[in-house]
């Protein structure tokens, strides 16, 4: 019995040997068997040449010609919402808060510019825009709540340049005390340049008897609206205020980059 036993326990350790020599020896390939290639990597995309129809410009958006019934319908109560809380305070409706004496004012402005957000919204998600949008512009360009201005001018970046909105954003500007407001609307006017002589005018004007912060905003950011035909207008204007001032130097500086870039320097 103890001889069996040891023969047991013989063949065991000769068994755990050989898993042993096994796993530290690799298998070798045979003869006749060829090396494959790494398989290459599965997280590094293949890389393809794009395909002509890639390639191609993407076609023109084509604006919308009419609005189904029920986009209508939701048109028209984004638009009576609109109107309610503009003529609220005719109509004793207007939304109360009590923490501050200005605060319902402030919370009235807030609220008519979250409506006019999605009424511009609206327009942009169906690309749909006509006479009544630009309407809205015109109605909301000047309004006394820098963000319900910010939204206005938003809504005509939306829609194809029309006059009647840059006239109307140009006399906004001429009382504008919101330097940020006046920074975006300086962006869209770049769109029309056939109102050149109307836009040099309200930024001469701004330069000169803005309010502090317009003026070194309007000084500061000019550079696109600058050319030949009016360059010499703002030299003049330059040298009319106060030489160490921010807007002095701010406009002097995007005038010799002008001046530099004409040059083809």
């Amino acid at each position: 019995m103890k001889y069996l036993l040891s023969l047991l326990l013989v063949a065991a350790v000769s068994v755990l040997l050989l898993a042993v020599d096994a796993e530290k020896t690799p298998t070798a390939l045979s003869a006749n068997a060829k090396p494959q290639p790494p398989k290459p990597d599965a997280s590094v995309a293949t890389h393809r040449e794009p395909t002509a129809e890639q390639l191609a410009p993407d076609a023109p958006k084509i604006q919308s010609e009419h609005l189904d019934d029920q986009r209508l319908q939701e048109r028209q109560s984004l638009r009576r919402e609109i109107l309610e809380l503009a003529n609220c305070q005719q109509t004793y409706s207007c939304p109360q808060d009590d923490s501050d004496p200005r605060a319902s004012d402030i919370l009235a402005g807030k609220m008519l510019a979250e409506k006019l957000r999605a009424y511009a919204d609206f327009h942009q998600n169906n690309d749909y825009f006509d006479e009544e949008s630009s309407e809205m512009v015109r109605d909301f360009v000047d309004h006394s709540d820098g963000f319900v201005q910010e939204v206005a001018i938003d809504l005509m970046s939306m829609q194809a340049p029309n006059r009647e909105n840059a006239l109307a954003l140009i006399e906004s500007l001429q009382s504008s005390y919101d330097a940020k407001i006046v920074n975006q609307a300086m962006k869209e006017l770049q769109r029309y340049p056939e109102l050149q002589s109307q836009i040099d005018q309200m930024l001469a004007q701004s330069l000169q008897t803005g309010s502090l912060y317009v003026a070194q905003e309007v000084a500061l950011n000019i550079l696109p609206l600058l050319n030949s035909e009016n360059v010499r207008t703002f030299e003049d204007v330059a040298m009319k205020l106060p030489q160490h001032s921010l807007r002095a130097k701010a406009l002097k500086s995007n005038i010799r980059e002008f001046r530099l870039r004409e040059s083809g320097g």
